[in-house]
């Protein structure tokens, strides 16, 4: 995982995508962003401690957080992205200068945004296990992955031909209902909800970021979580 990232992937990639889009007012890849930006911001309108982990370039601290939080990421160079346009919102570390020990309990909220598809079911685990420790009683790991029970790996195929980037070689746990449930996490942590989101409705987003949003929202109503291209997992330790 570490070679794609650090050595295959644009440096600020995610953070100019949304920035494109917000300008041209529309786009599949920068709504998919703040959708799922948005999503997680719900878990951090508080003023409490966050810790963003693969926060890549920075940009959900730096354009949905607003207030200082903590940042880790595997790559360096997307650490010094962030520290140079982020810094005012968050304090950017690479993984190897993160302290697990120095943060033990500390956290009310940590995000983890799609990272877990590209560690096998064991290494996920592991790291959840691994975060929960960085957690306060009572706080909470909020994660997103992709959901390939459905029609994702299709949605994949459409987002792959506006995008220079191709995840496939890199991943390498495709998450379904089934193996989900696999990392038993209901014996880990007090609470565990797992909702479906990011529907059909998003695709409108080639012609607005707005209309897609409003449509991806009213669609999320109507499947009322037996559809989504994404699992927003909430961990309550």
């Amino acid at each position: 995982m570490s070679e794609f990232w650090v050595s295959e992937f644009e440096i600020g990639y995610y953070d100019k995508i949304l920035e494109k889009g917000l300008i041209k007012k529309r786009g599949l890849q920068a709504n998919w962003h703040k959708i799922t930006c948005k999503k997680l911001q719900a878990f951090t309108d508080e003023d409490i401690n966050h810790l963003d982990y693969a926060c890549g370039p920075g940009t959900f601290i730096g354009k949905f957080v607003k207030r200082n939080s903590i940042g880790v990421d595997i790559s360096d160079l997307q650490i010094k992205y962030a520290t140079s346009k982020y810094s005012n919102f968050g304090n950017f570390k690479t993984i190897e200068e993160f302290n697990f020990e120095d943060y033990q309990n500390y956290f009310e909220i940590i995000t983890v945004a799609g990272l877990l598809e590209f560690l096998d079911l064991e290494e996920g685990k592991s790291l959840i296990l691994k975060l929960k420790t960085l957690v306060k009683p009572n706080g909470k790991i909020v994660i997103t992955t992709p959901n390939y029970g459905g029609a994702f790996s299709l949605m994949q195929k459409i987002v792959y031909m506006f995008s220079n980037v191709n995840y496939e070689s890199a991943l390498k746990t495709k998450y379904h209902s089934k193996n989900l449930k696999s990392l038993d996490l209901g014996n880990e942590f007090k609470e565990v909800k797992i909702k479906k989101v990011i529907t059909f409705g998003w695709l409108f987003s080639i012609i607005s970021l707005d209309l897609g949003e409003r449509i991806n929202n009213l669609f999320e109503k109507i499947v009322n979580n037996k559809f989504g291209f994404i699992f927003l997992i909430e961990l309550k330790k």
